[in-house]
Parts: C-alpha cells; structure tokens; sequence
C-alpha cells in the first residue's frame, strides 16, 4: 500500500502559484521565482513555500516585510537595486530558509549598518554582498559565526574603519573585496586568520603602506592581489615574503618612488605585475630577479629616464611589456636580448629618436608594437627585418618625414601599419611590397602630394587606405585600380584640384555627402579658389560610372570614402582618353571598309549577270544555229578578243570578232 502511495505521489503534476508579476519555473531541482525589474514597492505576497532561487533585484522596495516568513526551503536571495536601510526582519526567516540559505546580495541598497550577530542566523552562508551601500564601519561582532563563509564583497562603501577582529570566525574567506572605501590603513591581525585566503581588493582606498598581516602571516593560497589606486610609496625588500603563491599583482596607481633590491624575489610563481601610474624613476639592475614565470610587465606611466641594459633579463618568458608614458631618450641595443617569447611591446610616448638596428633581433615572436609619439625622424632599414610575426605597427605622432624602401617588407603576418600624424612627405614605391596579409594602411595627417602608383600593388588583402589631411591636389585612379579588395578610401581634407586626375572623385565624395569636392558642381563652397571650381574639359571618361558606395547611411560628417571591389574594375582610367581615339580611328576604318565590301558585293553582282548571259549564248550555239552574232568579244570573264580574232567555241562552233561583236557558226558534223 505504501509502495501504491508514493507512486501516486510522484505522479502528481507539479503545478505551484506564481505570484503576479513574477515569472516562476522549476530547473535542475530548483524553484525559481524571478521578480526582477517590475517596479515593485515591496516583496509579493504568495510566493511558493518551495522557493530555493528568489530574484527581486532593482525594484523599488523598501523593507522586507513578511512575505519571505513562510519560505522552507530558500538557498539564493537576491534584493540589490533596490532601497533598503534595515535588513534586520530577514533573521525571522523560517528555521529551515536560514539554515539552508547559501546566497545574500544586497548590493546597492541604503544600508548602513549589519546588526551584530546577524550571520549567526544564517550559519551555511557561502556568499555575501553588500557593493555599493553606505556602511561605515565593520565591528568585532558584524560577521559573527560565519565559518562556511567563501567569497564577502563589501567594496563601494564608505568603511573608515575595520575592527582587528572582523574576521575572526570567517576562516573559510577565500575571496574578500574591500575596493572603493575610504580604508587608510588595516590594522595587524585583521587578515591574520584568513588562510585560506586566494584573493583579496583593496584597491582605491587611502593605505599608505601595505596591511602589515600580509608582511607577517602566512597565506599559502592567495594568488590574487589587488592595491591599485592607494597611496602606497615604498615596496621593501621582504614585502612579499609570506606571499609565494602569489601570480596577480597590482600596484597601479599607488606613489611608489622606491623598489628595494630583490623585492619581488619570492614570487616565483607570478604572472602578472602592474606597476604602471607611479612614481618610479629608476629601477634597480636586478629589480625583477625571480620572476621567472612573469608574462605580463606593465611599468608604463612613470617617470623613467633610463632602463639598465640587463633589466629584463631575469623574465625569460615575458609576453607582453609596457613602457610606454615615461621619459625615456634611449634603449641599449641589447635591451631586449632575452624576451624571445614577447609578442606585445610597447614603447610609446617616450623621447626615443631612434633604435639601435638589431634592437629586436632575438623577438621573433613579436606581434605588436608601439612606437606611438616619440621623437623618431628616421627608421633604420633592417630595424624589423626579424620580426617576422609582426602583426601590427603603430608609428603615428613622430617626425618622421620618409618611408624608406623595404622598412616594412616581407612582414608576412603583418595586418596593420599606422603612421599617421607624422611629417611624411613621401613614401618609397617598396616600402610594403611583400606584405601579403596587410589589410590596413594609415598615412594621414602628413604632407603627402603623390603615391607612386605601385606603392599598393603587392598587397593583395589591402582593405583599407587612410590619406585624409595631407596635401594631395591630384590622385590618379592608377594608384588604386591594383587593389582587388579595397572597402574604404579615405581621403577627405586634401586641397584637391579640379584637373582630370581628380574628376573620378567627384561622384564618389558626392554621393558619400561630402560638399567639399574637387571640381564643386554646384553643391556649395569647394575646397580651392573660384578660378579652380570648374569642371575641366576634355577629359575623356576619367570617371567613375559604376561604382558603388558602401554604408551610404553614414552620417555624411564622416566623410569617408567606401568604394567596393567593383570600383576597381574599371578598365585603365589612365589609358582611357587614348583608347577613345583609337576607338575613332577604328570607327573610321569599319566606315571605309563597308563602303569596299559595297563596290566588291556590285562587282560581283555585274561579273554574275555577265556570266548568265555567256552561258545562254553558248547554249544558243550549241543548239545548232550554223551563226549567230553576239553582243562583244568576251567569252568568259576577264577574257577580250580583238577585230580579226577567231577562236573555238566548244566542240562545234568557230568565231570570229567583227567591230567587237562576235560571229558564231556551227560545224555541219556537228549539226547531224
């Protein structure tokens, strides 16, 4: 009988109430309420007792009432968004939600305060949130009897002050945000029973110097640490001593002036340091001993003049440096000798006016690479010629003021060169030839006049071109016509003239929007004198009738020149205005030609109603008339007789020309 029961009860459809507005399912175990973004002023009253998963984030509730007091079986509940100041009723949640709930995120609400002892309810809590509230201060008793407790997200609150204690009963803590307070120092033994501990924020507050728990005590799990944006001065040499498990490592933004000679010696398992946004301006020789398994270095934003020869020598398998925004004038030839593994190195907004030649000799791996806004007036030749992995290069903001040839050649990976905001004047016909993946170039804002017109023609996957704000006042179709795969030309702010080099872009800028064309047509103010402002003549079909503008619903503003493949099949522009000679010359010669074909198609028609009439006089003969006179001496065509001529006529007949007519007569065995 029993046995009868529980399958009649298994078989019961599991059908609940779902309060309005709410959405309600049931998904692997669990029953789902979701209440989220429905303007509600207070929790539902009606939801399920089964309830595992309840969502009421950013409505606009002000207490939580007793809608949740019947509730059995509650593991997650989430109320942030909302306007909470007391979160005190939740502790007379039903026995069994308290003991089974895992989950609390009140983040952004209008908390204050955490009652003491409020997480003693609630003893299996795993994850508690309370970012972007308006709590002060932590006391000895805030987070009491929280021994299941894992991850504990304060950050984005106004905390002055954390009792030494907090933390006492949260052994368990592997993950603690403390980000965006007002924390000017944490006092020893707070972080001290935290062993566990794997990662740990306390980024953008007011700490002078690093938590003295972190000097002293052990923490065997944390690999995480994050103190970016503090006002941190110093990092000594046994600071990371207690932290060899350590592989995150952010100082961002702090004031360190000083790193002591093998400081970061005991983290041997780090991978990422950020030391950008200080005050560094010199760094010891050895300053990065130990770090054999770092791949990511940023040291940007400081004020480094100088970096020592072997400086980087003791992170063999660096990945990505960064030391671009200091004040760097020069680099040793050697710099980079070990860093065969980089692949992104930047270098920009320094004073470097140039580099040695074999500077990346051993980076063979190299990706990117900045050289952004730097004093460069010159590129040595070879400076690239063993970075053959090279993806992308970034040359803009410098002085340089030619592309020498083969600077960028034979770079077979190479997608993306950037050179704009130079003083650029010309650009080696070879500079890029070989580049067979190069899918951009940007050359503009320099002071270009001319591309030679194969600069682009060995670049089969070249998709964009940016010449804007130079100094063209012609750009002859040739220059483009090679590039089968072109989307976008831009070149807008170029003092254009009207002359035939220039008509074909009229279509093209005008149909984009753009006012200011070469030869004006009447849509406003040109971008030459008014002398210039006029179509020019005799210019052939230098145009570009069928070709086609991509994403016409710009905005006109942009003033960019999309041109799709099919521009470029136009067929020579620059031999169009002679092919159309040749074409009139041709025309003339079919004309005469015809009027041949007529004379030779008369003569014809004459030689065959000559050779109609030959063949009824021989029939008249051969029919045996004895004579018979015929109109003219010709016989068969081209053939003539003269006064006195005989000849034979077939078998039978003998004639005679008389005055030019011929007298035919029949020989008598031929009559019978």
């Amino acid at each position: 009988m029993s046995t009868v029961l529980v399958v009649c009860l298994l078989l019961l459809p599991s059908v609940f109430s779902c309060p309005s507005p709410c959405s309600c399912w049931r998904r692997e175990g669990d029953v789902v309420v979701n209440c989220e973004r429905k303007t509600l002023k207070a929790i539902p009253a009606g939801i399920p007792s089964s309830t595992t998963k309840l969502y009421l984030q950013d409505n606009q509730i002000g207490s939580i009432g007793t809608s949740l007091l019947g509730l059995t079986n509650l593991t997650h509940l989430s109320l942030e968004g909302n306007r909470l100041k007391s979160i005190r009723q939740l502790t007379s949640l039903h026995p069994s939600s308290r003991n089974s709930l895992r989950t609390l995120v009140f983040d952004s609400n209008q908390i204050v305060w955490i009652p003491d002892g409020f997480f003693k309810s609630f003893p299996h809590l795993e994850l508690v949130s309370f970012q972007d509230n308006q709590l002060q201060t932590i006391g000895n008793k805030t987070f009491e009897d929280v021994r299941a407790l894992q991850s504990l997200n304060l950050a984005g609150n106004e905390i002055v002050g954390i009792h030494r204690n907090a933390f006492d009963s949260a052994a368990s803590l592997r993950v603690l945000n403390l980000n965006n307070n007002k924390l000017s120092s944490v006092p020893g033994g707070t972080l001290s029973r935290l062993r566990h501990l794997t990662t740990l924020r306390i980024q953008r507050n007011f700490l002078t110097k690093f938590p003295p728990d972190l000097l002293q005590s052990q923490y065997p799990n944390l690999d995480s640490l994050y103190l970016q944006k503090n006002r941190i001065t110093r990092i000594g040499k046994f600071t990371f001593k207690t932290m060899k498990s350590l592989k995150y490592l952010s100082l961002h933004g702090n004031e360190i002036s000083v790193i002591d000679f093998g400081s970061f010696m005991p983290l041997s398992h780090l991978e990422r340091l950020d030391l950008s946004g200080n005050k560094l301006t010199l760094l010891p020789v050895a300053c990065f001993i130990g770090l054999t398994n770092l791949n990511y270095l940023d040291i940007s934003q400081n004020h480094l003049r100088k970096l020592p020869v072997s400086l980087f020598a003791s992170v063999p398998v660096l990945h990505h440096l960064d030391v671009s925004d200091n004040e760097l004038s020069s680099l040793d030839a050697k710099a980079f000798v070990e860093q065969r593994y980089l692949q992104s190195l930047s270098l920009a907004n320094n004073q470097l006016a140039s580099l040695d030649c074999s500077i990346f000799e051993n980076v063979r791996f190299l990706h990117r690479l900045y050289l952004s806004s730097n004093h460069f007036e010159h590129l040595c030749p070879s400076l690239l010629h063993y970075s053959k992995a090279l993806q992308e290069v970034h040359l803009d903001g410098n002085l340089l003021a030619y592309v020498p040839p083969h600077v960028f050649s034979n770079l077979s990976g190479l997608k993306k060169i950037v050179l704009r905001e130079n003083r650029i004047k010309s650009v080696a016909e070879t500079a890029f030839t070989g580049d067979e993946m190069l899918v951009t170039i940007d050359l503009a804002n320099n002071q270009l006049k001319s591309i030679a017109n194969a600069t682009f023609c060995s670049l089969p996957r070249l998709q964009e071109i940016y010449l804007q704000n130079n100094l063209f006042e012609k750009i002859h179709p040739v220059v483009f016509l090679c590039i089968r795969h072109l989307t976008t030309l831009n070149v807008q702010q170029n003092p254009f003239h009207c002359l035939c080099e220039t008509v074909w872009l009229n279509d093209v800028l005008e149909s984009y929007g753009n006012k200011h064309v070469p030869c004006g047509r009447g849509l406003g103010k040109t971008l030459l004198v008014s002398k210039h402002s006029v179509e020019p003549k005799n210019c052939g079909s230098l145009s570009v009738a069928g070709v086609q503008i991509a994403q016409r619903d710009q905005p006109a503003s942009a003033a960019v020149v999309h041109i799709e493949s099919a521009a470029m099949d136009i067929q020579l522009l620059n031999l169009v205005s002679a092919l159309k000679k040749k074409v009139s010359v041709l025309e003339n010669e079919t004309v005469a030609l015809e009027k041949k074909q007529k004379q030779l198609e008369d003569t014809i028609a004459e030689m065959a109603n000559e050779m109609k009439t030959l063949r009824s006089q021989n029939n008249e003969v051969v029919t045996g008339q004895t004579t018979t006179k015929l109109k003219g001496c010709v016989t068969r065509p081209g053939r003539t007789y003269t006064h006195g001529s005989t000849w034979r006529r077939g078998a039978c007949g003998i004639c005679i020309c008389k005055d030019g007519n011929a007298e035919c007569s029949s020989q008598a065995r031929c009559l019978d």
